[in-house]
């Protein structure tokens, strides 16, 4: 019984480390967490020493407390489609508001960028019109 729990325990090791060494080395995540972000993107560039990716980051608005005082609520990302990229180039020198669709891999790819979050689609909000009001003029009777 006890050979049988080593044997057990040995296969499912090899088994996860293999896992994380295909999703490396081909690329394909295995998704750990997804969600959205709504901000304003100011950063938009390709970094790297062999593999160059690009990474951005965005400002989600507030300040957060670190140890030297106050900073900027920001958040770094990484984006692996060309198409996206334009337009967060484009939403970038715009200022405008976006909200950035992501995914978190398991295991991190080298060619995938540096940071942990992966975007995936960049959405802009709608902009809501505003109903207008009607207008009800007040007439004054003239003296009496």
């Amino acid at each position: 019984m006890k050979g049988c729990f080593g044997i057990a325990c040995v296969a499912l090791v090899v088994l996860v480390l293999g896992g994380c060494c295909v999703s490396c080395v081909t690329g394909v995540p295995i998704e750990y967490g997804s969600g959205e972000r709504t901000g304003v993107v100011y950063k938009v560039s390709k970094k790297g020493m062999i593999w160059k990716t690009w990474e951005g980051e965005m400002n989600l608005g507030g300040m957060v407390k670190t140890g030297d005082g106050m900073s900027v609520n920001t958040w770094a990302f990484s984006v692996v489609d060309t198409e996206i990229v334009k337009k967060l180039q484009e939403v970038s020198e715009s200022g405008e508001i976006v909200t950035l669709k992501y995914y978190q891999p398991w295991v991190l790819s080298c060619t995938e960028g540096g940071t942990d979050y992966k975007i995936i689609e960049i959405k802009k909000p709608e902009v809501k019109k505003k109903k207008k009001k009607p207008v009800v003029k007040v007439e004054e009777e003239e003296g009496e």
